[in-house]
């Protein structure tokens, strides 16, 4: 390291990069025009991000060290904890109550405020987080709710926010903000109010919200893998009572997270849950290399349904053989199989989802052909005119007197195993 660049202040990068090794996180590098450069540190399901921020007075400006966290929040629990001074006083706009814990010397230094004074005192009797704040510069230190301007993180997510006015450049002090951190996440954890059981308590996390934010082209929070390390372990467990969770998660945009759910219901064996899978035998997508059908075929072989399966996929290779299989109670999730073969990029696969749905008298899924003939115009002329004779026929079809019938709902609308499936989380 230069001697200019020590004395101009400019080694907190190293600084910063030394943290990182320790820690085991990831050096964000960010371009010159892109903004500062960041460390990320997972600690169990969270992400700890560390960078500046400057904000603009006018005629000077001010830089800051900022750690977050953000964590889904499922109690609402918000507290502020700052040392005597300007920051402490605007724990007031959010509507938090000032709190004392009877620790002389903590409560002489520090303000505190929260919206649950148990939880509060709770937090503050952990020694070592008294003692990590005591050994911190003038901090800001607060849970927050989602912030005007700042990411947009799902309903139930806030974050947990540290700053400081300067940058950090001392290697000691970013260790022990990163333990007050870990510390802090660790006891909001415990403080948590729980379902009474180990089965409910990875439902409650498979519930949680999923997806990703990004802020400023970086990930700050990942909602997935929490969600599908909790479905692996229902299908461990092999409680029942997991299914029309795991039903409903089948309907969720993460597809590693839906392949965790199949090996799931294919676990517990439970044979209500064969029309939520064959519904996923029509999704075209890949999962550790295999094609997602593959895996939704394996459970339902594990459910006593390989026949359904195998006609499922002989129709689609082939056209329908043997339409036996897709009539009867099952019918409604294979007409919703079908209709999401017709998403499929195979002109075949296409063109014989569209004729077992006219095989199926699926009048209700015009619409669907429609879309599909949408999605093909100007390409594989000798599909369109398959679809085009499709929804002929579906048209005349539905032309004909018919005894009235509820319409094939979606799979997502398809009634869940059991009864009341969300009372058991309330207790």
């Amino acid at each position: 390291m230069s001697g200019w660049r020590a004395f101009f202040g400019l080694d907190w990068e190293d600084i910063w990069t030394q943290l990182c090794t320790e820690l085991g996180g990831e050096w964000i590098a960010r371009g010159f025009w892109s903004g500062t450069n960041m460390v990320q540190v997972r600690h169990e399901d969270w992400l700890l991000t560390l960078d500046t921020y400057t904000v603009s007075t006018g005629k000077s400006s001010v830089t800051f060290t900022r750690l977050r966290a953000p964590f889904v929040n499922r109690d609402q629990f918000q507290f502020r904890i700052g040392r005597e001074g300007f920051f402490t006083r605007v724990g007031k706009w959010f509507g938090l109550v000032d709190f004392e814990i009877g620790d002389p010397a903590f409560d002489e230094a520090f303000h505190l405020a929260g919206n649950d004074e148990h939880r509060v005192r709770a937090l503050c009797g952990n020694a070592r987080i008294r003692e990590l704040l005591h050994l911190l510069p003038a901090v800001q230190f607060d849970v927050r709710p989602r912030q005007w301007g700042g990411p947009a993180f799902p309903d139930g997510v806030n974050e947990l926010r540290f700053d400081v006015v300067g940058i950090i450049r001392d290697l000691p002090t970013l260790r022990r903000l990163f333990e007050l951190f870990k510390e802090t996440l660790d006891e909001v954890a415990r403080l948590e109010t729980q379902p009474a059981d180990e089965t409910m308590r990875h439902v409650r996390v498979l519930l949680s919200p999923g997806g990703d934010v990004e802020h400023s082209k970086v990930v700050l929070w990942d909602g997935d893998p929490p969600r599908r390390r909790a479905a692996e372990r229902l299908g461990m467990l092999r409680d029942p009572r997991a299914v029309p969770y795991l039903c409903q998660a089948l309907q969720d945009s993460d597809i590693a997270l839906r392949v965790a759910v199949v090996g799931a219901l294919g676990a517990i064996g439970e044979r209500s849950a064969a029309p939520y899978l064959i519904a996923e035998l029509g999704v075209e997508a890949t999962a550790d290399g295999q094609p997602y059908d593959r895996w939704v075929a394996a459970a339902l072989d594990q459910l006593g349904h390989r026949e359904q399966a195998t006609a499922f996929q002989a129709a689609l290779a082939a056209g329908i053989q043997d339409t036996r299989a897709f009539f009867g109670p099952l019918r409604p999730a294979f007409i919703a199989a079908f209709r999401s073969a017709l998403e499929r990029h195979s002109p075949h696969q296409v063109g014989h989802a569209a004729c077992a749905l006219a095989d199926l008298g699926a009048v209700e899924e015009r619409r669907a052909i429609q879309d599909a003939l949408r999605r093909w115009r100007g390409k594989d002329s000798e599909l369109r005119s398959t679809l085009s004779a499709v929804l002929e026929d579906l048209e005349d079809r539905s032309r004909l007197p018919r005894p009235a019938a509820a319409p094939v709902p979606e799979a997502s609308a398809l009634p869940l195993p059991g009864s009341n499936p969300h009372e058991e989380l309330r207790h």
